[in-house]
């Protein structure tokens, strides 16, 4: 059989002195028995201690089901322990109360992990890479998102699925896990998660402490032919993960999905330029305040001399146009009382100077002069 899954490199088993060592058992916590070929692998200790034993164990029932007597549905915590127990399905895995709930277990964070810190306008963002180890912080920035590492090695059968989410206090810091939950049957590899921090506080978060809580799903039993005489054939397959999509790293996670580009969240670039936009609408203010100020000013200093000029120019053009309009009826009146004299005078009579000289010319135009002369 190939060995699909790949030993985790031993810089990863930091984790392992946090392990719970209990005695053997024979029976597991859920009544099932461990089977009696899986005794050696289980011994000296119920759980493997190292990732090559874990990766042993998944080998050996990566297909083979140690309990078919479980029936398929979610799995309790005590179907939870004896899987791992017998298939290394999860590596370093902590036994203890603190980590189980009735139908889940809760997984710690630890490894690699990325975030693209952003630059300036004219810079490009950069990418920051390191490791969270054990009881060492990591700084979940405001308006951000960062891709961490979950700390087990996953080798999951093929015949159980896990979904998680976020424990319910990162839920209510305002933290968002941005994977879609599902992980397949035959998963191998490290999982690596997108953390969104939607608000505007740091977080921190501690390598080790958990981060998500997680539940396992047993599928149905895999038949070639359906029981029962009257029931149709079955002839549907099961296809497995291919091995590319198996084992991957962090980084070939990021590349995958976007190469050579940074993935940051946008709220950060949105709240940035809000803040801009209100740095100059406040610049702009402050400048038109000043003019508006200066103006005031400058008023408050001419505003006597100015009043003084405004009045004098007043007075001068009501004068002048009270002057224009005296003037205008005087001599209105002037000729209204001419022309009264005029048609009031009877007509003129001529002078006996004028009558004798129009007699003469009378008497050279005409031999025969008129009644009117002598």
């Amino acid at each position: 059989m190939v060995d699909r899954c790949r030993t985790r490199r031993s810089n990863w088993l930091w984790a392992s002195d946090l392990l719970s060592l209990p005695t053997p058992r024979w029976h597991s916590s859920s009544g099932h028995p461990i089977p009696a070929s899986d005794r050696g692998i289980a011994s000296p200790t119920r759980f493997a201690r190292t990732d090559a034993e874990a990766a042993e164990r998944y080998k050996r029932y990566r297909t083979n089901d140690p309990f078919p007597d479980i029936l398929p549905a979610l799995l309790n915590s005590a179907d939870i322990e004896d899987y791992v127990a017998a298939t290394g399905m999860i590596h370093p895995f902590r036994r203890d109360k603190d980590w189980l709930k009735p139908a889940s277990y809760e997984v710690a964070v630890g490894g690699p992990y990325q975030f693209w810190k952003r630059g300036s306008e004219s810079e490009k963002d950069v990418p920051v890479e390191a490791n969270i180890k054990a009881g060492e912080p990591f700084e979940l920035s405001p308006n951000s998102i960062a891709f961490v590492t979950l700390e087990p090695m996953f080798r999951l059968p093929e015949y159980i699925a896990v979904r998680f989410n976020l424990k319910i206090k990162n839920i209510y810091r305002g933290l968002l896990l941005g994977t879609g939950p599902l992980v397949d049957p035959g998963f191998c590899g490290p999982l690596h998660v997108p953390l969104h921090n939607l608000t505007t506080n740091t977080y921190t978060i501690v390598g080790g402490e958990g981060l998500i809580w997680m539940e396992f799903t047993k599928l149905s039993p895999r038949r070639d032919v359906a029981a029962g005489k009257d029931n149709p054939e079955r002839v549907g397959r099961f296809y497995s993960l291919p091995s590319r999509k198996l084992n991957l790293t962090l980084g070939q996670y990021l590349r995958q999905a976007a190469p050579d580009r940074p993935i940051v969240s946008s709220v950060a670039a949105v709240v940035e330029g809000s803040r801009a936009d209100a740095r100059r609408a406040a610049d702009s203010a402050l400048t038109a305040s000043r003019s508006v100020e200066r103006t005031r000013n400058l008023l408050l200093g001419f505003g006597g001399v100015a009043s003084v000029v405004a009045v004098a120019t007043l007075l001068g053009l009501y004068f002048s146009a009270f002057s224009l309009v005296n003037d205008t009826n005087k001599r209105v009146n002037d000729l209204n009382a001419r022309i009264g004299t005029l048609s009031q005078s009877p007509t003129p009579v001529p002078s006996d100077a004028v009558n004798a000289r129009l007699c003469v010319l009378e008497r050279r135009l005409n031999p025969t002069p008129s009644s009117t002369c002598p």
